[in-house]
């Protein structure tokens, strides 16, 4: 009978052995740690794995949530004001400025050649009240337009109705531009005060825009 061979081994086969065997005991008891802290492999890649209880994280959350809120609530109300001053008037149709501009100065003629005086105190109330409704209902980019346009619209008013209407008229070139004079001297004052009106609109509208910080009651202030 032949004895049975029993396969040999070398030195360097038993050192890969031993490192195979510490490398998966070392896996095992990685794995039987991580399964006495409530996971094994499988949990190792969820989004949830290492972070605390629901109830622990609302708790961690609730001061930054509340600030949060805070200024969500800034943001919003700072939104609403800016919307609000932009434009004094901010559900005026978008033709209104210009034609508040236009039917001022010329509602005032008309009104006034009418009442006996074209270039009279009606004339100026008019041209005024329509240099101010138009710069409320303008947006800020609006205004840029608005404001610079009334002089000279103004001032071609005037000049029109002193042309036709005067009494006598004039007759030759030289009277007539006696007659520019006399429109332009009537007529700047009312300008002027048009334009302040103007100003005064345009720096409560800049008022109500700007932004403020609002700190809702028992809200803690920096």
């Amino acid at each position: 009978m032949s004895s049975a061979r029993t396969p040999s081994v070398s030195p360097g086969g038993h050192r890969a052995m031993s490192r195979s065997g510490t490398r998966l005991g070392a896996i095992r008891a990685e794995d039987a740690e991580s399964r006495a802290d409530g996971g094994g492999y499988a949990d190792r890649g969820r989004p949830d794995r290492g972070r605390p209880d629901r109830g622990r994280a609302d708790e961690i959350r609730g001061p930054r949530s509340g600030a949060t809120r805070v200024r969500s609530t800034d943001v919003r109300s700072t939104d609403a004001r800016s919307a609000i001053g932009a434009a004094l008037l901010p559900h005026a149709p978008r033709w209104l400025p210009l034609t508040a501009l236009i039917a001022g100065p010329v509602l005032g003629a008309l009104l006034g050649k009418v009442l006996g005086g074209y270039h009279g105190p009606l004339f100026a109330l008019l041209t005024i009240a329509g240099a101010a409704l138009a710069t409320a209902a303008a947006t800020p980019n609006g205004r840029w337009w608005v404001i610079p346009a009334l002089p000279p619209f103004a001032w071609l008013v005037a000049a029109g109705a002193e042309l036709l209407w005067h009494d006598p008229p004039y007759a030759d070139a030289k009277a007539k531009a006696v007659g520019l004079v006399h429109a332009t001297t009537h007529v700047f004052p009312v300008i002027l005060i048009a334009l302040a009106a103007m100003g005064l609109v345009a720096a409560v509208a800049a008022v109500r825009a700007r932004p403020r910080t609002h700190h809702p009651r028992g809200a803690r202030r920096a």
